[in-house]
């Protein structure tokens, strides 16, 4: 479990073993919180919010060859959660501009939609054939 929002995982952990969920995972946060402790504790390198850190984490420290963001357009279109505009999607992009020249990330990750697809591009064939 990859997260920035440490105030739910408490939670989000509860809640998976009360429904009988795997739990032989990995925790991994850029900091603790109210005695949670990652297993994997790696800071956040760029603020483009929890989609870019999961991206961060999968390539950098899980050493993915490549990931495809899927529900992270950083646009100003309401959460699935919410009905209200998420006016927070403009300062993420910058984050997701520098990510995406970054050694250890340029050209390793790919957004199906919204400013991240036109950042770093989609998924076409040729990259997803690309070893």
């Amino acid at each position: 479990v990859v997260a920035c929002n440490l105030e739910k995982m408490d939670m989000w952990l509860t809640r998976r073993r009360n429904a009988g969920g795997n739990m032989d995972f990995p925790t991994v946060c850029h900091k603790g919180h109210n005695g949670f402790r990652p297993d994997v504790p790696m800071r956040e390198y760029w603020s483009g919010s929890s989609g870019l850190y999961v991206a961060q984490v999968a390539l950098l420290h899980f050493r993915y060859e490549r990931v495809i963001c899927c529900g992270m357009p950083m646009t100003e279109t309401p959460h699935f959660n919410d009905k209200a505009a998420w006016h927070h999607a403009r300062k993420y992009t910058r984050g997701w501009r520098e990510a995406s020249s970054h050694k250890g990330m340029a050209g390793k990750f790919r957004s199906m939609s919204g400013e991240t697809a036109r950042i770093l591009g989609k998924p076409d064939t040729e990259w997803l054939e690309t070893a």
